[in-house]
């Protein structure tokens, strides 16, 4: 089973990645045949297993991708009912950029306030009509993002009071109309630019529009889904709980974790820095959004509550399932809550009722919840929270053991050095990142590793007592917590971090030891608060002491991304290229296949070394390769003169952008933009270009105090704070 599910959520995923690639809507039958072949082929093989007949597994494979593929594709490409004449974004399409209409849709989520005087609502749009046009026409089939805007303030009373009522919790459910214009979001101008229209089809939105809240109408002041609306009454009660009972800025703090409040921290600071910034130069910005982290700290939490009390998995898996999905609800159903519960809510299952073991139940569940999160809305497969979130868990199930038992090889002052090499790959990377980019000094660091470890075995024989020193004495959680921490940073931080935010926060390697259990207890005790203060009249006097204990973990929270923060660098990577990515997991996956036929290998190892090889010369090559990669840096020295390999001319603004890059991955920037130009579309342009480092930079702006009279204003190195590569 785990085998057919596997193979059959990686086949829905490359029918996405092909469709996404090719572009190109295939013949139905082309696409339904593979499928019938595969579904026929899928039961016979079912049938020959059902009598305990050997089935290989490349068969079960074949089968699962035969169906997958298709179906990912035709999905994608939306076969069934997208595309019809009814549909939101289709219609959209159709209307001319400029265009005043109208919508009439219900509020399908909880507002969002996104600043003084502007609040997001997420418009499930039931009917439209032109401007010029007298009938309304009925739509269905998608989501438009509303931004209402306060204009003219408390002096203009209607829309005031129009804004203070869709900016309100209450607001869910709410059927509105509104008069706005047709302006479709612009593709990126230039390579590797964020694109914000596929950022808003990831959460199942096709447009955005702005509207003046003096011309927002509320047609009816009806409730929305039942369950949302009591998770919104327990957010609200939430809040008010936690603002009696735990000091600022922990409050805020726990009702970003707990209840999806992001916002409420962005402009508080701690100690002259900027909580969010600080938490994201820290490499715990994770904590400030929802994610499988917390839900699967809620779960745990449940489960050992309902354990406590001595109810089976068996019994109590469907109330667990509901706290979840009453959870993800809680938090405003932000889509990386939404697919931590489906994953942990497969797992629980898979685990109580088909007496699964803890890693076939995860493989399950992650297959599952692919296929059901992928099944609703195919364009998640790209972002950035889904990825990181499967990421991370088959970081923890596949890499994290072959780490723990190559660890727990290590003895003694073999042990010792390793830890050394860490601290000094770590220092490195502090100092200067790119000298890890680089791939001779990549391979030489690695070299590093190798000598030292066959230093610490020779000084082992000679200090035989060295060998009974070892990370197998430490407890087995505390070794695995560890372990586990450098699988995340391996099978998923390094690469996509880079790929995805062109950031890499050194300090996180060392600040999520302590930020990830911190986070856990501070989770726990923040919904325990919200708990207890739901019971009425006493319930926030009996929530004070949890609130306390609030108060001091967040403080400590404070103080620790704070102090990473500043500790550690926070340099800026290039965006690595699709062959990169590919080489990196496919090197990842060698190492993965290798360890599980580790002994195979090891006998064939023992066999070369006996019967082809000297000891002579086994022992010059086991001290000359590793000493061979040391030197490969010098390679560097030897690089013929810097060549210009390409010149872009960017559109950033209403300004050009020339940028020369170099054949060693150096640029020379000629901008005549601004300050949020440079530090958003520039930065993902140059970086995109596979950039690590600019050689020298001309920044100015145009500023223009009367129209006749252009002058050119330099820019401060300051202002450019988004990246190092500028200094």
């Amino acid at each position: 089973m785990t085998t057919r599910s596997v193979s059959l959520a990686l086949g829905y995923v490359a029918g996405i990645v092909l469709a996404a690639e090719l572009k190109q809507e295939l013949p139905l039958l082309a696409l339904v045949a593979p499928v019938v072949v595969g579904v026929v082929w899928s039961v016979l093989l079912w049938k020959r297993e059902r009598v305990w007949r050997p089935v290989s597994p490349a068969l079960v494979i074949t089968a699962a991708l035969l169906i997958g593929v298709p179906c990912g594709y035709i999905r994608t490409f939306g076969v069934y009912g997208l595309g019809t004449e009814l549909d939101v974004r289709a219609v959209l399409d159709g209307v001319a950029a400029g265009t005043p209409l109208e919508l009439r849709g219900q509020v399908s989520r909880e507002p969002d306030v996104r600043g003084p005087g502007q609040t997001d609502l997420r418009l499930r749009v039931e009917s439209l009509r032109m401007g010029n046009s007298e009938s309304w026409r009925d739509v269905s089939g998608g989501h438009v993002l509303l931004r209402v805007q306060l204009r003219g303030g408390r002096q203009n009373p209607q829309g005031f009071e129009m804004y203070e009522a869709l900016s309100d919790l209450d607001a869910y459910g709410y059927r509105i109309q509104c008069g706005v214009v047709h302006r479709p979001l612009p593709p990126p101008l230039n390579p590797g630019e964020f694109d914000y229209a596929s950022f808003l089809r990831q959460d199942d939105v096709v447009a955005r529009f702005r509207a003046s809240a003096a011309t927002v109408e509320i047609l009816d002041r009806g409730w929305g889904n039942t369950l949302t609306e009591l998770s919104l009454k327990a957010k609200r009660r939430f809040l008010i709980t936690y603002k009696s009972t735990i000091r600022d800025p922990a409050s805020r703090l726990v009702a970003a974790a707990t209840l999806g409040l992001r916002r409420s921290v962005e402009g508080v600071e701690y100690r002259g820095d900027e909580i969010v910034d600080s938490f994201r130069r820290a490499g715990v910005g994770h904590v400030l959004a929802v994610s499988g982290l917390h839900v699967s700290v809620v779960a745990l939490l449940l489960y050992y509550l309902f354990r406590s009390v001595g109810l089976s998995p068996r019994r109590f898996a469907p109330a667990l399932v509901l706290f979840l999905v009453a959870f993800a609800l809680l938090t405003g159903a932000r889509p990386s809550s939404v697919r931590a519960v489906i994953m942990n809510s497969v797992v629980v299952c898979a685990f109580a009722y088909f007496n699964m073991r803890f890693r076939q139940a995860v493989f399950i569940g992650l297959s599952l919840a692919a296929l059901i999160i992928l099944g609703g809305n195919p364009h998640v497969l790209f972002a950035p929270s889904f990825l990181l979130s499967f990421g991370a868990v088959l970081a923890l199930v596949l890499v994290a053991p072959m780490i723990d038992r190559w660890v727990c090889s290590l003895r003694g002052f073999a042990l010792v050095l390793f830890i050394a090499w860490f601290v000094g790959v770590l220092g490195l990377a502090s100092i200067d990142l790119r000298a890890l980019v680089n791939a001779w000094s990549c391979l030489a660091v690695f070299g590093a590793l190798f000598l030292l470890i066959k230093c610490g075995d020779e000084l082992n024989h000679a200090v035989p007592r060295a060998w009974t020193v070892g990370l197998d004495r430490l407890p087995d959680g505390l070794r695995m917590f560890l372990t586990a921490q450098i699988a995340i940073q391996i099978g998923m931080m390094l690469p996509l971090s880079a790929w995805f935010f062109g950031r890499f926060p050194v300090a996180g390697i060392c600040v999520n030891l302590l930020a990830i259990p911190a986070i856990g207890v501070l989770v726990q005790l923040g919904m325990m608060t919200g708990l207890v203060g739901l019971i009425p009249l006493v319930g926030d006097t009996l929530a004070m002491p949890f609130g306390a204990a609030v108060t001091l973990g967040g403080d400590f929270f404070f103080w620790l991304a704070h102090a990473g923060g500043n500790a550690f660098p926070f340099p800026a990577t290039p965006r690595p290229t699709n062959f990169w990515m590919a080489g990196y997991y496919l090197l990842l996956g060698s190492f993965l296949l290798a360890d599980r036929h580790r002994r195979d290998i090891q006998k064939g190892m023992y066999w070369i070394c006996g019967n082809l090889l000297q000891p002579r010369t086994l022992r010059i090559l086991s001290w000359g390769l590793p000493a061979a990669l040391l030197c490969l840096p010098v390679f560097n020295l030897l690089q013929s003169p810097e060549t210009v390999r390409e010149v872009t001319v960017c559109a950033v603004s209403s300004y050009p952008v020339v940028s020369a890059v170099s054949d060693r991955r150096r640029a020379i920037v000629l901008n005549a933009g601004d300050e949020y130009s440079a530090s958003r579309t520039l930065f993902d342009v140059i970086r995109g270009q596979g950039v690590s480092s600019i050689r020298s930079a001309v920044v100015s702006g145009v500023h223009t105090p009367r129209r006749d009279t252009p002058v050119l204003r330099p820019w401060r190195r300051e202002s450019l704070s988004r990246s190092a590569w500028f200094q």
